[in-house]
């Protein structure tokens, strides 16, 4: 899979910005793109990909299956909805966004949905080992990549290293945390960043980025847009590199336990 390591997200981004954010990464460079059902934005994202004036082949597009499907049929129905409100050619990916029940079914419904070229991969959101293990042991085709909440200050080392031995590619989603828990002015991220005349938000995307782990921050700002992207213009040294491990707290943001890689 020839996936671009940063994204643009549109996670709450209003259906009337989306659009023009839309339009405005592309222009800025990014050629990856991120939306699901529960945004309530695919038709607007649809329409910038279509209309931005880049050959759709350059871009990567991504959206989520959100509700639990029983039946491979209800999941085959629920992609439609997705492929009919993006009106585009096909799908790059498309991911279970959480495990709700039903997974199997709704593989199986993927599978499918892949075998025809409507979507080019198929991965998943949020599933950690107990539930990957009781999906991949019944597919043909194991998931690609498995979006997982990933930053600075929550690493998800244990899960990475799970899923590299899966050979599944990891991208973070609120790769920036929201800003919470400071990190823009957090001195260690600061500190680095003035030695390479980077922001702290630029140092914390390198970080992931430089271990291979594709990002998807999201911003309705395009000078904060513009910043995301521009973050292959450095290397951050190994001694850097393990003074951001060590900020590591091993605990998410939003209420997952600190074992829930396990799970």
């Amino acid at each position: 899979m020839n996936i671009p390591l940063i994204g643009f997200g549109t996670y709450d981004i209003p259906r009337k910005n989306t659009e023009r954010c839309v339009r405005q990464a592309i222009e800025l460079g990014y050629r990856l793109i991120d939306t699901a059902q529960m945004y309530n934005n695919e038709a607007e994202t649809g329409v910038a990909v279509r209309e931005c004036g880049i050959k759709r082949e350059e871009l990567f597009v991504q959206t989520k299956l959100s509700s639990p499907c029983r039946t491979v049929q209800a999941a085959v129905d629920s992609f439609h909805q997705s492929f009919d409100r993006m009106k585009l050619d096909y799908i790059d990916l498309m991911l279970i966004h959480w495990p709700q029940g039903g997974e199997t079914e709704t593989w199986k419904a993927l599978e499918q949905i892949q075998r025809v070229g409507l979507v080019k991969h198929i991965g998943v959101s949020n599933f950690y080992p107990g539930k990957w293990g009781e999906l991949c042991q019944s597919v043909n085709v194991k998931p690609c990549l498995n979006q997982i909440e990933c930053n600075v200050f929550y690493q998800q080392r244990p899960m990475r290293e799970y899923m590299a031995k899966a050979d599944c590619m990891v991208q973070a989603w609120q790769p920036l945390g929201e800003g919470a828990r400071k990190i823009f002015s957090n001195e260690t991220i600061r500190e680095i960043g003035s030695a390479h005349r980077k922001t702290a938000a630029q140092v914390a995307l390198r970080f992931l980025v430089q271990q291979g782990i594709s990002v998807i921050p999201r911003s309705q700002n395009p000078e904060h847009m513009k910043e995301n992207i521009d973050i292959l213009d450095f290397v951050l040294t190994e001694d850097e590199m393990n003074k951001i491990r060590a900020l590591d707290t091993g605990h998410s943001q939003y209420g997952w336990p600190s074992d829930a890689w396990r799970y």
